[in-house]
């Protein structure tokens, strides 16, 4: 925060603490305290707009993008609603569409970062190329959330690779656009 401070990062902060998104995003006191909610938004963002120079270190690839994306927004401060709107769309859809938010069952009191960029980013790229779904909304999402494979393109074994990465997104678009 101290070294991206900017407006994109004000926005990043703002949508990190709406109610819907503490609600659909739980994490414990201690990930709340070091800022898991900011990092999961910054994450949306980052790999929702596209993983070129993406080489496997997120933490380079997110500083990098917080900081071109606080420039942008200071030359056009326009685009803040836009993003706003694109995240309050996607948020509203899980809202909607999936039982647990991003935990694994209706207990949970995690978001693990494997599944947050999986149904989020997927969620997002899905809308992307289908904006109807929003109205739409999707059936049999149960069904998969729970499914083996989802599982598996959802693991931490090597969850930061980009071809880790690209699976577990395009999985969960996949199966929106129900292909």
């Amino acid at each position: 925060r101290g070294a991206l401070a900017g407006p994109f990062m004000d926005l990043v902060i703002e949508l990190s603490q709406t109610a819907l998104f503490v609600n659909l995003a739980p994490v414990s006191k201690k990930e709340a305290d070091e800022r898991e909610r900011e990092e999961l938004v910054t994450r949306f963002f980052a790999y929702g707009d596209g993983l070129n120079g993406y080489k496997d270190r997120p933490s380079e690839f997110l500083f990098n993008y917080v900081k071109r994306k606080n420039e942008e927004v200071r030359q056009n401060a326009d685009q803040v609603g836009g993003y706003r709107e694109k995240f309050n769309k996607v948020m509203a859809f899980i809202e909607q569409n999936f039982p647990y938010g991003f935990r694994r069952s209706a207990t949970g009191r995690a978001t693990p970062r494997a599944r947050f960029e999986a149904i989020a980013i997927g969620t997002k790229l899905a809308l992307d190329d289908r904006p109807a779904l929003a109205d739409e909304g999707a059936t049999g999402i149960e069904d998969w959330l729970n499914s083996a494979e989802f599982s598996a393109v959802t693991g931490s074994d090597g969850a930061n690779a980009i071809a880790r990465l690209r699976d577990r997104t395009n999985f969960v678009k996949q199966k929106l656009l129900g292909q």
